[in-house]
């Protein structure tokens, strides 16, 4: 039996995704500051008198306390989203026979002999665990003889099937790994995971 599976190259928690996510949000801060020093330097040297201030009053004041903070924010989302897109991969596959099976997992073909392997699984924690947005995914561990290999849940996935009500419920379904995963099991001695 065959199984097609999606999986994320990197750890979707890992810190280069924080670093990711905060270029976005940098990006965004110098933006927002470039956008407000435009706008406050092209009036006041278009008015050249104090009358923009004083006619302008809440569209100055809303536009410091707000555009710092809005820009960046619509960045992190960008950042995040963009983010799980470039770890995907839709590549991976799993060739099952009666004793063996093949792995084609980061552009390798691992070979995965009856009971000479073994698979762990645990599930990656975000930074706030316990908000239901977020998926429970996990990071299964295949280890053959000295070899150990890492296979994330892909969280593209997790987004894309299940809709924003169902992720503020907290409803996700089986991904395509985990069911893979699953199937694999079946040709180790270990049920403990």
């Amino acid at each position: 039996m065959t199984y097609d599976f999606r999986y994320s190259k990197l750890a979707p928690n890992s810190i280069l995704g924080f670093l990711f996510i905060l270029m976005f949000v940098l990006v965004g801060l110098v933006i927002s500051i470039i956008i407000l020093f435009y706008i406050l330097n092209y009036k006041i040297l278009v008015a050249k008198e104090g009358t923009f201030w004083g006619e302008h009053q809440k569209l100055v004041f809303i536009s410091i306390l707000c555009l710092p903070i809005i820009v960046p924010s619509l960045f992190s989302i960008i950042g995040s989203i963009s983010y799980r897109y470039l770890i995907d991969d839709k590549s991976g596959v799993l060739d099952i026979s009666n004793n063996y099976a093949i792995l084609y997992y980061k552009g390798e073909e691992i070979r995965l002999e009856k009971n000479k392997f073994s698979i762990s699984s645990a599930e990656i924690h975000f930074f706030n665990a316990r908000k239901r947005h977020y998926p429970v995914l996990y990071k299964y561990t295949i280890k053959v003889e000295d070899k150990t290999y890492k296979l994330y849940e892909s969280m593209q996935e997790a987004y894309e099937l299940t809709t924003p009500s169902q992720r503020r419920k907290g409803i996700y379904t089986e991904l395509s790994l985990s069911f893979a995963m699953d199937k694999l099991k079946n040709l180790t001695n270990d049920r403990s995971n």
